[in-house]
């Protein structure tokens, strides 16, 4: 008998969130279209998600998502408005 694995949160949760907005070196050439609005990016920018530790250390970046810079911060300040 197979038994269902236990759902449990992630040790880190509780930790600080830190977005961020950083440009990349590429376009739709390199990460395809914005993942926000779906159209072409002459250069992308990467929403970024990293956990802060007590310590200070930034633990990550997960980069969430690509897309231009006013569709990523629109995204960040989405986010952040429902956090």
């Amino acid at each position: 008998m197979v038994s269902a694995a236990r759902h449990t949160s992630h040790p880190l949760a509780h930790l600080p969130i830190e977005r961020t907005v950083r440009p990349q070196r590429h376009g739709s050439d390199w990460f395809g279209p914005c993942d926000i609005c779906g159209k072409h990016m002459s250069q992308a920018f990467g929403l970024r998600t990293a956990r802060i530790h007590p310590d200070g250390r930034r633990l990550g970046p997960n980069t969430d998502s690509f897309g231009h810079e006013h569709c990523v911060t629109a995204a960040l300040a989405q986010s952040e408005g429902s956090a």
